[in-house]
């Protein structure tokens, strides 16, 4: 089992067609593993991370940017021309820039920064972790240009009896 946050960026494309490089998307990725009998407790752990995480904690806040900054470096030793490749590429799209902001050298460097203004001052980031969470809520009921409501992308991976028996617990998440 377990439970994982992660920033997922695409292009926008139509469906069934490949979106364009210079036309991006990000997501936020709230995902887990579980057996049958557990769907519904994983489905409420990922409402309680989404809705009542404690983004005021500085000293659990800090240290999870630690463990991060820790992860991104580690990565640029284990697998330095991905770096290489991510660092030239920024030029080449939107997209491109977009994931090695997020997951490149300008990620990494950006870390070393981000942990020594939660060491100084808290409570300016909690306060930004803050409006992002009431923005992707937000953003979560309101309406595209079709007329569609966006909420969210559920994707299921199980056999159909697994599928149908998550289905209760899908719709009370949503």
């Amino acid at each position: 089992g377990g439970v994982y946050v992660s920033l997922l960026t695409d292009g926008k494309g139509k469906s069934g067609f490949v979106g364009s490089p210079d036309e991006a998307m990000t997501y936020l990725v709230l995902g887990g593993k579980v057996t049958k009998d557990k769907t519904s407790v994983l489905f409420e752990l990922i409402n309680e991370i989404l809705l009542a995480g404690n983004l005021q904690n500085s000293k659990r806040g800090t240290e999870l940017l630690k463990e991060s900054k820790a992860r991104k470096e580690a990565g640029l030793l284990s697998s330095p021309h991905s770096l290489a490749a991510a660092r030239v590429s920024p030029h080449a799209s939107l997209l491109s820039y977009m994931n090695e902001v997020m997951s490149g050298l300008t990620s990494v460097r950006r870390a070393g920064g981000l942990v020594q203004e939660a060491e100084k001052d808290w409570t300016l980031i909690g306060s930004r972790l803050e409006r992002m969470r009431q923005r992707i809520l937000q953003s979560a009921g309101k309406q595209h240009k079709q007329g569609t409501e966006r909420k969210f992308v559920i994707n299921l991976t199980g056999d159909e009896e697994v599928i149908q028996d998550s289905l209760p617990q899908v719709e009370s998440f949503v």
